[in-house]
């Protein structure tokens, strides 16, 4: 990534803090908008120091998980034929998951590649038509996040987290939160050289 193309990505991601700030004066609970906009300052100040790939994308995951109040967090990247790989999976007690042992909501990941933009589901049992799909009732999801990795207009992967508890509270502020999370993530790994698939 040349210099221009790195100064327009953190144009891009502090276009989206703006947003976020925006949006979280509207939220209702004074308590989301300190934990959101801690967790965001973090990852903002860790892409400044020089830290490797695994564990910037380890401070990513578990940012989302605290901030969704989520059980699970996996990073996907797309492979040379456009299907998702899973290359890092957090549980929210501090543990890797690995590859062998995860299930996701497929259908969630391939319509979140498919539209390009985050998919929140805050209760997915009774929410339809989610409520309905065989992923969803298989692993008894509540709650549902994926938001695509994007570069250059191009989706490289995808931020997912689920959980079997609802979203107790959910406002606009968590679409642009897991917005900029995935930024975030898709901004390291095009500085990256490689990222390989960690096993836990």
């Amino acid at each position: 990534m040349n210099h221009n193309d790195q100064k327009r990505r953190m144009e891009e991601v502090d276009r989206l803090l703006r947003e976020v700030h925006e949006e979280l004066a509207l939220a209702r609970d004074v308590n989301d908008e300190l934990r959101a906009l801690h967790l965001l300052l973090q990852v903002m100040r860790a892409m400044q120091d020089d830290l490797d790939i695994l564990t910037l994308m380890t401070l990513i995951l578990d940012s989302a998980l605290a901030f969704a109040e989520a059980e699970r967090a996996f990073l996907l990247l797309l492979n040379t034929s456009g299907e998702p790989r899973l290359k890092l999976g957090r549980s929210n007690t501090g543990d890797y998951i690995s590859a062998r042992e995860v299930t996701l909501s497929s259908r969630i990941v391939q319509t979140a590649l498919l539209r390009h933009r985050p998919i929140i589901v805050p209760d997915a049992q009774g929410d339809v038509p989610y409520s309905k799909w065989d992923s969803i009732v298989k692993l008894k999801l509540r709650t549902v996040i994926a938001a695509p990795l994007r570069v250059h207009e191009q989706t490289i992967g995808l931020l997912y987290v689920d959980s079997r508890r609802a979203l107790a509270r959910f406002g606009a502020h968590h679409i642009s939160v897991m917005t900029a999370l995935a930024n975030q993530a898709a901004l390291a790994l095009a500085n990256a050289q490689k990222f390989e698939t960690h096993q836990g």
